[in-house]
């Protein structure tokens, strides 16, 4: 019989390297795994017996270092006994489960050729693998990285796990190789507190990567030029403040997310061979110079959105869902109930916790209850706070701010909205799809004071653009700054500077011709849905910018003046009508003191009213002795009467008709 660290006794199995004899130092608290046949720990060993012991080490046999606590000069002798005729370590089965490396150590250009398991394990010191190379099944899961750790250049030919690591400070895996499957499921990177990041630069993985439910809380996390040949899930995952997943192929990812980040997401230059289901939920993500080949339906809250240059090569949905809420911001209260269940059940992955404590509470390791109770009260605090954040903003809808050079006709937009968004460049506007409460830029209303010419003007509400804005904006100021955006009517506007933070051309404010052309399309893509009611406001918009163009003729000019004004280019009935009213009025004082001839019978002014009233409907009239101005003014109240009110009988139709 045997014991472990627990004090738990069971018959040994040699050949389990899950469970161990202790040292007989143990009294002592050493856990280390004995070494044959001294009974003592490599820490423990006398000098004498660590030479000896030292002695028997060859290239590719088994090292044995479980539980044991490792100094940097006893890692480096260690290492220097498995090295071969080229200088590298050369391992058989490699047991450091709960090792715990007191220092430095470097792994590098080691070669690894049985299992390698190093679950439990403590690196307190930083932690290379530089060049590593894994021919069998290697896993750390549980394991701490207390300082940097890098397995750049390191080669998995099997299956590798890293389930519930916790690496508190940065960690790099670039050009790292996984030809098998990989796992991170549950692991913790960085902290919301400092810059650590996790860096994917140049990784290969050739099978499956699981990385759900990881936490990547550094401030930086890269996935650069990384190769997902068999695809990737990031279901439940939560990323901090800036994360970079950019210049990434997932070609067998037909599933992305949830996933939810406090900062911003940057997928540019990302290609998905699939056809993929998208969602997640951040400040601002990015996804220019995207390659969907077979077509993405992206649901996302609180974001936006910028796809500048994007291909949506198959029909593609992007999607605003206000209530989406990622499992990875679940908050995991140690001591609590799920708020959201009536029963008072608790949350199966709070109980899972809780016993997993509390099984660590009656083994008596304090130090081991400490580093995980404090592991899960940070990814506690982390998601209360991720939480919080996105209860505040609930009901806001994702946002697009950028669909410039880009082609459309296979784009779908469900409420989404479109307030800030820039079409510059973007083409086949006349496909584009929009659904649900799709919601532009609203116009400023009433009457409005400024300094210039014209000083006072009035306005009524309609959807606009937000290039419109951006140039009547600039128009507003000139003279005074030439500052990229500015105020207009109340509504302040600037082009989103972040977008060339992430490889965008500048924001470029177009002249009237070009906005009239963009107006044109989207009308046109809202009059072939048979929206006609939803269409009006981009035919004013296109209408209104053709009056304001310098290179729309003069004569043209002169006639949109006149047909905003008294019409709202056929969309505003109430002018139409008001100036009817206000033809008849005056032609009726001019008709009552000068229309009629002082030998006829006298009129009263209700008489000349109506008289004013019939001729301008084009009906029949009493018969009257006119002069020859009151002639005139019969023949103009039969011209432009008819039109006026024909004007405002179209402006009622353009409003109603389906």
């Amino acid at each position: 019989m045997a014991g472990d660290a627990s004090g738990n006794t069971y018959d040994i199995d040699p050949s389990d390297p899950y469970r161990w004899k202790s040292c007989n130092k143990e009294v002592d608290g050493c856990t280390g795994a004995p070494v044959s046949p001294y009974g003592d720990c490599w820490e423990h060993l006398s000098s004498a017996d660590l030479i000896e012991a030292l002695g028997r080490l060859r290239p590719g046999v088994r090292v044995d270092v479980r539980g044991t606590r490792l100094s940097s000069t006893l890692m480096e002798r260690l290492i220097r006994s498995f090295q071969d005729d080229d200088g590298k370590g050369v391992f058989g089965e490699a047991w450091f489960l709960g090792a715990d490396f007191v220092d430095d150590v470097a792994f590098d250009d080691c070669v690894f050729r049985e299992v390698a398991l190093f679950d439990s394990a403590r690196f307190r010191g930083e932690a290379t693998f530089l060049g590593a190379k894994f021919e069998r099944p290697a896993s750390f899961s549980r394991s701490v990285f207390h300082e940097a750790s890098s397995f750049a250049g390191a080669t998995f030919d099997e299956h590798a796990y890293f389930h519930e690591c916790l690496f508190h400070s940065k960690v790099f895996f670039t050009s790292t190789n996984f030809e098998k499957g990989v796992s991170f499921l549950d692991s913790i990177f960085g902290d919301l507190q400092s810059y650590s990041g996790a860096a994917f630069m140049f990784t290969h993985f050739h099978t499956l990567a699981n990385f759900d439910r990881a936490r990547f809380f550094g401030y930086n996390t890269v996935f650069m030029f990384a190769e997902f040949d068999g695809g990737a899930t990031f279901q439940g995952t939560a990323f901090g403040f800036k994360s970079l997943i950019s210049s990434t192929s997932f070609p067998g990812t037909e599933h992305f997310g949830p996933v939810f980040a406090l900062g911003s997401l940057d997928f540019s230059d990302v290609t998905f061979s699939e056809p993929v289901r998208f969602e997640a939920a951040a400040s601002s993500m990015t996804l220019m110079r995207c390659n969907f080949e077979q077509g993405i339906s992206l649901r996302a809250r609180r974001c936006n959105l910028a796809f500048d240059r994007t291909t949506f090569a198959r029909p593609s949905a992007v999607i605003s869902s206000p209530r989406f809420l990622p499992d990875a911001v679940v908050p995991l209260r140690l001591d609590a109930t799920d708020e959201h269940n009536d029963d008072e059940t608790p949350d199966p992955d709070r109980k899972r916790r809780n016993e997993e404590l509390s099984q660590i509470f009656m083994q008596g390791d304090r130090s081991a209850y400490k580093e995980r109770h404090n592991k899960y009260a940070k990814i506690e605090e982390a998601c209360e706070e991720a939480l919080t954040t996105l209860h505040r903003q609930r009901d806001e809808r994702a946002r697009l701010v950028s669909l410039r050079d880009v082609d459309v006709s296979n784009l779908e937009l469900v409420d989404i909205d479109l307030q800030r968004c820039l079409f510059d460049g973007a083409y086949h506007l006349d496909q584009l799809g929009l659904q649900g409460n799709s919601s532009f830029l609203d116009g400023p209303k009433g009457v409005h004071f400024k300094w210039g010419w014209p000083p006072i003007w009035w306005s009524t509400r309609r959807k606009l653009l937000a290039e419109e804005a951006w140039w009547r904006a600039y128009r507003e100021m000139r003279g005074e700054t030439d500052a990229r955006g500015g105020k207009w009517g109340g509504i302040e506007f600037s082009p989103p500077d972040w977008i060339i933070e992430h490889g965008g051309r500048s924001p470029e404010r177009l002249e009237p011709s070009r906005l009239a052309a963009m107006y044109r399309t989207l009308r046109k893509a809202q009059e072939d849905r048979k929206n006609e009611p939803g269409a009006a406001d981009f035919y004013y918009g296109e209408m209104e910018m053709r009056r304001c163009s310098e290179v729309t003729p003069l004569g043209e000019r002169l006639i949109l003046i006149a047909y905003w004004l008294f019409a709202g280019y056929g969309l505003r009935g109430t002018r139409a009508l008001l100036a009817l009213l206000l033809v008849i009025s005056v032609s009726s004082v001019l008709l009552y003191n000068y229309g009629f001839l002082m030998s006829g019978r006298s009129y009263s002014l209700v008489d000349t009213v109506v008289y004013a009233l019939a001729s301008s409907v084009a009906l029949p009239a009493n018969a009257a002795q006119l002069s020859t101005f009151g002639e005139l003014l019969r023949i103009l109240l039969r011209l432009v009467g008819p039109l006026l009110l024909g004007l405002f009988l179209l402006s009622v139709r353009n409003r109603i008709k389906r």
